[in-house]
């Protein structure tokens, strides 16, 4: 089973790829770790902002190298997890060459996810609520295919969960629509 998750900041993408793996025994790889290793590498501080940075020049030498190598780690497995599409180009590289891949995109409530990510205290959430709210809108929507744009992502996913309850909501509802 091959599943690749995008979503919006805050839904529970890391949470339903760590159920994945600790529950089903599924295989994660992770754009934003192989962004977070670049963004180390040019010596910048690690948030959202750099990162945003640094995956769009990834992206300006490749559209998919970012994908590409989250698969290759992963390159093996039976059960494997990839997080987390961002980009109309990323979406059409899997479709087209994955497409036994089940696209599983997530949202919540805005509120909802800004407090989540102030919960969660990681390095690329030190934002106030209104930065959270740019950010989200920067990341939304693009005319460039190589840049962050959820609503197509989650637009092209092949499930959206809505996870605006509790943990156990959102585990039931993974594990039925994976069917696992």
């Amino acid at each position: 089973m091959f599943v690749v998750i995008t979503g919006t900041i805050g839904a529970g993408k890391d949470t339903v790829a760590n159920y994945l793996v600790n529950q089903h025994n599924f295989v994660f790889s992770s754009g934003s770790q192989i962004i977070a290793l670049e963004t180390k590498k040019k010596d910048l501080e690690l948030n959202r902002e750099n990162m945003h940075r640094v995956a769009n020049d990834l992206r300006k030498k490749s559209s998919t190298e970012i994908v590409e190598r989250s698969i290759e780690k992963a390159h093996g497995a039976d059960k494997v997890v990839i997080g987390f599409l961002r980009t109309e180009n990323t979406v059409s590289y899997i479709k087209e060459n994955f497409p036994e891949a089940f696209l599983l995109g997530l949202d919540a409530p805005v509120e909802l996810r800004y407090q989540r990510t102030q919960d969660r205290k990681e390095y690329k959430d030190n934002m106030t609520l209104e930065e959270f709210k740019e950010f989200k809108d920067k990341e939304m929507k693009s005319d460039d295919p190589d840049k962050q744009n959820i609503f197509h992502c989650l637009r092209q996913s092949d499930h959206i969960i809505i996870n605006n309850r509790s943990l156990k909501d959102l585990y039931k509802k993974v594990t039925d629509v994976l069917e696992l």
